[in-house]
């Protein structure tokens, strides 16, 4: 099964988060598919796989920073 460049670096930030303690569990929405984050039994972030994401205030600082930057678009002027 070969992957787009979108769906590996999705894929690289969910083994990033677990290897950083995360808990990822897929949503069951067929309208907003994507995945949420868990830091313990605290849902921290949510990652569509549209490109969006929500991130919780109760959550780690770096969190949302990790989360941002493989959706970051490089824009030439």
């Amino acid at each position: 099964l070969k992957m787009t460049n979108y769906e590996e670096k999705i894929a690289q930030l969910l083994e990033q988060l677990e290897s950083l303690g995360y808990t990822i569990e897929e949503t069951p929405s067929k309208f907003s598919p994507g995945y949420l984050i868990f830091d313990g039994n605290l849902m921290v972030a949510e990652v569509y796989k549209s490109g969006s994401y929500l991130v919780s205030d109760k959550a780690d600082e770096s969190l949302l920073e990790i989360i941002a930057k493989p959706f970051k678009k490089v824009v030439d002027k």
